[in-house]
């Protein structure tokens, strides 16, 4: 977005100032430039299906350049590195050395400096340092540049641990748009737009960061918007039309207008919007006559208006020396008016967010793969990392806050999902490449292919399974420690299954869920490594059927026993075996019928909105009664509930697992009763949580949530959905005076709530036949067929923790597999490389490899975080050291060098501003200085992890 700040001082505050600073006003000229929303990202460049919006980027940036470069007093500021690359890629060396000194004269400035401005309630903090340091490695190569300022104008509300991993990368402020509007009201009567925002409680102070809440948006000033429908400057006497003085006197009402929200004399004021300087020659050049008329007039206005950037501002408001009260929790849900609750879109386009994060694991792992691999076996790297870039690429793209969210148009929608089908196949092609080079003895490289369509039972590389032909499962690990999974592999025949050594594997064949023969069997796999697995064809053993229940159904392994109810078929109690405590807990397959608009408000239910009609939900079927069916089995038991023709839920106890995992296969959604509906599982259990529940904030730490509650004064206009918060990977309720936790982590965003005590709801689908107004201007009418899957875990309060966080883990970070004909398993073991693993010892329990990749200067790239918050269990919580010289047995450490979260400078030069802040009267802490790991010191690379601490490093390696 185009962006011209204003920061004005104004006032009596500002005159006594003024004999060493006229009072001054920091003008921002912006564009907003959505990475897809109603366009693809191509017609947004290109400026093509005008008849949708007129916008065209390339014409954005060509056009501001040569403002730019006509009149040195001018800036701008740019956001969206997705679309500047590009851009980058089509210029000439002559105009790339114009942009480069606009760049180093401090005309044109990056802020954000992301690959996208990032959604914030539907994303992992995994994703988000992705896509950030996509977009910081191009700033640093191209320009040296090192954003310092976050610029979330847009997204739809604001999570805890943003600011948090924004100060891990260097920043020094946050500005950002969207809060609710009875806060917002508040906030700007109590002058608390701006503030010191504490999002991590694990972190503290080291991550504090100085917020800033736009007055009103990010648009023009009301009358200024001369590139749409206001009048222009008219500021020649000899003109009759005239108009400079009137335009100048509402300019700087409008400026002392906001100056009253401040507790300093300076005012941000954001000139720009949604794709704005196609013609920046007409914004700059009214502007222009405007600043001088006011400057020329600062008797009258008491104003000094000049162009600026954020950095610019922050750093006057900075040399305020004032303190600042300090903020926790977050910004969620985000509601803009009584009846308008933006907690919809937790929940749209459920299949893309699944798709998402599905991808955010295959990329991981391969970028692993290839890291872990490249030295020890030769192998070339750079065109591979080409490869992966499409993905990187792709899925940075999908963190912007209009497509993750699913608030796009849906062609926007589908080309998000074939640029990552895209990415992901240029990603097979790497990871089969990789794979078949290091297990080949003999030269002849098995021919690995992938089954894109599992999770719906379909794997054509099992079709050639017959008396002749083994196929060879290599199941690769990308987590860096040991894991024991079941797999379940659909089978057009029976199949044996072999381990890497040949030896005979327990396994269960039966029908499952979708009427497929199946055969499922536990692997062990160790860490950043792979084991061949081998199924063998085998019509001799029973496969076991889905059988229809009429009684109470038990589903029992090693830890949990789970009882269903005889006359509801419904979930009715679980028993934690290892604790002897039992929770009552009942299920519910329910929707919520969309609201068209009523005579309260005319608020539909939307893309962004949710807004129920009524305070109860409608059952799925007229009794609540589904039918069921299940199996027993040695390596999972199943309970599979029919609900209607488009709904079904599929419940499964694996052996040796402490968890129950729930399918849900929905849609599509019927709609020919003429109601949009809104898909929920709720959980109704004896717990008595005092309406309180909890909600992790982008895979990191845990929100507290209580029903019906606000920090502020607030009226209950809209029950459900103001209740409504999301859930990324895990939420839990949890009865005090018990010690008992029930925790669900899923494996993509959805919204949750808990309406009553004791309660538990999230939403799977939503099909809608009315459009929010809010701007994507068509219904979220999706056909389609989601499965999406959850892991209920009952245990005691005082262990829970590790249980989730191990489960978060393992749930969305499954193993890769790939299949080759094998002919005879015996003939396969002699020629092939079975089992591999990077690491030559896992990680202690409470640290996670968030990335292990190369980078084209043939360093790797290495992160790791402790990935348990204050307090959340008594020994994981702790500080916790490792060696990294220890991790990588056949690789040896040669050089390594600490640097900030996004990897764009080293951490000793990452110096950011300290704010006062009002619980001490005193300066906050700067980011702590943490013991770096020179380049010299190699012998004695030890790393220390404080709780939610990340630390990242570029290291060159050599074969050991």
């Amino acid at each position: 977005m185009d962006i011209d700040p204003f920061s004005s001082r104004i006032g009596k505050e500002a005159k006594e100032e003024e004999e060493e600073e006229m009072p001054r006003s920091d003008h921002l000229k912006i564009t907003h430039d959505d990475v897809g929303w109603l366009k693809t990202v191509d017609e947004y460049y290109y400026g093509a299906n005008q008849s949708i919006q007129n916008a065209g980027v390339q014409y954005i940036i060509d056009t501001t350049v040569q403002a730019l470069q006509d009149h040195p007093h001018r800036r701008f500021i740019y956001v969206e590195i997705a679309f500047f690359m590009r851009w980058w890629r089509e210029q000439s060396e002559y105009m790339r050395s114009i942009v480069r000194n606009l760049v180093a004269n401090g005309q044109w400035e990056f802020i954000n400096g992301g690959w996208v401005m990032n959604d914030e309630a539907t994303v992992s903090h995994t994703a988000i340092i992705e896509q950030m340091s996509t977009g910081h490695e191009f700033l640093f190569r191209e320009f040296g540049v090192k954003p310092r300022i976050g610029w979330h104008i847009d997204p739809f509300g604001h999570a805890a641990s943003q600011p948090s991993l924004f100060a891990q990368m260097g920043f020094d402020a946050f500005f950002f748009g969207r809060i609710d509007y009875q806060e917002h009201e508040l906030r700007n009567r109590t002058k608390q737009l701006e503030f010191v925002w504490r999002g991590s409680q694990s972190l503290g102070a080291e991550t504090d960061m100085f917020s800033h809440v736009l007055y009103t948006g990010y648009g023009f000033l009301p009358g200024f918007s001369f590139q749409r429908k206001d009048q222009p400057i008219m500021w020649d006497p000899e003109l009759q039309d005239m108009n400079i003085k009137e335009m100048a006197d509402d300019f700087a009402s409008q400026i002392r207008q906001r100056a009253r929200s401040n507790q300093t004399p300076n005012v941000l004021v954001p000139f720009g919007s949604d794709f704005q300087f196609e013609n920046a020659h007409m914004l700059f050049k009214n502007m222009d006559h405007l600043i001088d008329y006011l400057n020329a007039n600062q008797g009258v206005y008491d104003l000094h208006v000049f162009y600026s950037t954020p950095t610019t501002y922050m750093e006057a408001v900075h040399a305020a020396n004032h303190v600042w009260d300090v903020k926790t929790g977050d910004f969620l849900p985000y509601a803009d008016h009584p009846h308008s609750y933006w907690s919809g879109y937790y929940s749209s386009r459920s299949a893309l967010k699944g798709y998402v994060r599905s991808r955010n694991n295959f990329l991981r792992a391969t970028q692993s793969l290839l890291a872990s691999t490249y030295l020890p076996f030769n192998i070339p790297y750079a065109d591979l990392i080409s490869k992966i870039e499409i993905l990187t690429q792709a899925f940075s793209t999908s963190q912007h806050h209009d497509a993750i969210s699913g608030t796009e148009k849906q062609h926007v929608a589908d080309d998000y999902a074939k640029r990552l089908s895209i990415g992901s196949a240029a990603c097979e092609d790497v990871m089969a490449d990789i794979l078949s080079k290091i297990v080949s003895k003999t030269g002849v490289n098995p021919n690995f292919s992938f089954c894109r369509l599992i999770n719906e039972s379909i794997c054509p590389s099992t079709d050639t399974l017959t008396p002749v032909n083994s196929i060879a499962i290599v199941a690769y690990n990308p987590r860096a420690r040991n894991v024991v999974e079941t797999l379940r592999i659909p089978v057009k025949s029976g199949a044996a299954v072999f381990g890497p050594d040949g030896s005979p594997v327990k396994c269960q064949q039966y029908v499952n869920e979708d009427g497929v023969t199946s055969v499922a069997f536990q692997v062990e796999i160790p860490a950043l490594g792979f084991n061949t697995y081998f199924l063998q064809h085998n019509s001799r053993d029973e496969i076991i059927p889905a059988k229809m229940i009429q009684d109470e159904m038990i589903l029992e392994n090693e830890f949990l026993k789970v009882a269903f109810d005889a006359e509801t078929h419904r979930l009715k109690n679980i028993t934690n075996k290892v604790s002897g405590r039992t929770v009552k807990i009942g299920q519910e397959l329910m929707w919520w019928n969309a609201s068209a608009g009523n005579k309260e408000s005319s608020q539909a239910s939307g893309a962004y909105v949710f807004r129920p009609n009524g305070t109860s939900p409608f059952n799925l079927n007229p009794r609540q009664v589904p039918t069921v069916t299940g199996t027993i089995g040695p390596m999972l038991s199943t309970v599979t509930q029919v609900w209607n023709k488009w709904a079904r839920q599929t419940f499964r106890l694996y052996r040796n697992a402490a968890y129950l995992e729930v399918e849900a296969t929905i849609g599509p959604i019927d709609i020919s009763d003429d109601m949009g509906k809104e898909v929920i599982a709720r959980y109704i259990t004896d717990l008595d949580t005092k309406n309180i529940w909890y909600s992790d904030s982008e895979g990191q730490e845990f929100v507290e949530r209580k029903t019906n509650y606000r920090p502020y004064p607030y009226n209950i206009s809209e029950p459900v959905a103001m209740n409504y918060v999301p859930m990324n990977f895990a939420a839990y309720i949890r009865d005090v005076a018990k010690g008992d936790q029930i925790t669900l982590v899923s494996d993509r965003t959805r919204g949750c709530a808990s309406l009553k005590n004791g309660e538990f709801e999230n939403m799977l689908h939503r099909r809608l036949l009315h459009d929010d107004k809010k701007g994507v201007g068509e219904p979220l009418n999706e056909s389609n067929i989601v499965r999406t899957t959850q892991r209920i875990i009952f245990d005691p309060i005082v262990n829970a923790s590790r249980r989730y966080r191990s489960e978060m883990a393992s749930l969305n970070q499954p193993p890769v597999l790939l299949f080759a004909n094998a002919g005879s398993v015996s003939k396969y073991i002699r020629e092939n490389v079975v089992t591999f693993s990077a690491m030559d010892a896992k990680l202690p329990e409470n640290v996670d490899l968030l990335t292990f990749k190369m980078l084209n200067t043939g360093q790797v790239l290495l992160r790791l975080q402790n990935i348990f918050a204050v307090g959340e269990d008594e020994e994981l919580s702790k500080s916790v050291s490792l060696d990294l010289n220890s991790l990588f047995p056949a690789l040896q450490i040669e050089q390594v060098t600490e640097v900030s979260l996004s990897a764009n400078q080293p951490i000793q030069e990452m110096h950011r501003l300290k704010w006062k802040v009002a619980e001490s009267k005193s300066e906050s802490k700067e980011p702590k200085e943490f013991q770096t790991i020179l380049d010299v010191d190699v012998k004695n690379a030890k790393v220390t992890l404080s709780a939610q601490q990340i630390r990242t490093f570029v290291i060159r390696y050599s074969v050991v």
